[in-house]
């Protein structure tokens, strides 16, 4: 799963972004994030657990908020040799990919846990493993606009899905707790997700690059996102 991640990256060792091409692939970004979210949402409620998704959501966008300005406060921020607000918003991006990682790798642990045992798990687990590849691009994407190179943007891209794997194993073992705790979880992950991409990763493609073809560029990114949801989804439930 985290290895599919890093082949989100694979284009950027092949083009070079100009700002026009920076902003659409900011607004690319969106759509992945903002879909992302959409399937956070409905794997909580799924759950049986509405109310506790809404009190992650709010947690999660408050919780972003008291980074960023703590952020701010802390002075010069520097991350791969960006500084100021581009790092800034390179910590934050990186950090929720990563936090929203442990809300996958808990499903996929509990699945294993569930009724059908290691075959369940498996596709789930490679469904997920597809999942990341156009997430590894929106996080490759933020990265390769402010100028990291291909190799870093590939590592920092493995780097947001490693919770994946690490929290599996503990979510089959403490399936029955990790089931209780996932709706939170999966709301808290998507409303840090729905705020950076509305407070940030939007206006900044808005200043590279005209409204319609960022408009149409994260369109495109949430119908495919979402088909690729649906497809697996109904590929799960037939082999079930």
């Amino acid at each position: 799963m985290a290895a599919a991640t890093g082949l989100g990256a694979v284009p950027f060792f092949f083009v070079e972004l100009d700002p026009h091409w920076a902003g659409i692939c900011n607004g690319m970004a969106a759509g992945v994030m903002l879909a992302a979210s959409f399937d956070l949402i409905q794997e909580g409620q799924e759950h049986g657990a509405g109310n506790w998704v809404v009190i992650g959501i709010l947690a999660g966008g408050i919780f972003i908020l008291l980074c960023k300005k703590f952020l701010e406060q802390y002075g010069e921020v520097s991350m791969l040799d960006i500084n100021g607000a581009d790092a800034t918003k390179v910590v934050l991006v990186v950090g929720i990919m990563t936090l929203h990682s442990f809300g996958e790798g808990s499903g996929v642990g509990v699945s294993f846990a569930g009724s059908k045992g290691f075959t369940q798990g498996l596709l789930v687990t490679l469904a997920i493993a597809v999942h990341n590849i156009p997430e590894g691009l929106a996080v490759s994407m933020v990265l390769a606009s402010r100028g990291v190179s291909p190799q870093n943007a590939m590592l920092w891209s493995v780097i947001t899905s490693l919770p994946q794997p690490i929290v599996a194993v503990p979510a089959f073992i403490c399936a029955d707790a990790f089931n209780k705790f996932l709706p939170f979880c999966t709301g808290f992950a998507a409303g840090c997700m729905i705020w950076m991409v509305v407070a940030e990763v939007l206006p900044d493609a808005f200043k590279e690059a005209s409204p319609s073809p960022v408009a149409s560029a994260a369109t495109l990114s949430v119908a495919f996102m979402e088909a690729l949801s649906v497809m697996f989804q109904s590929f799960t439930h037939e082999y079930k």
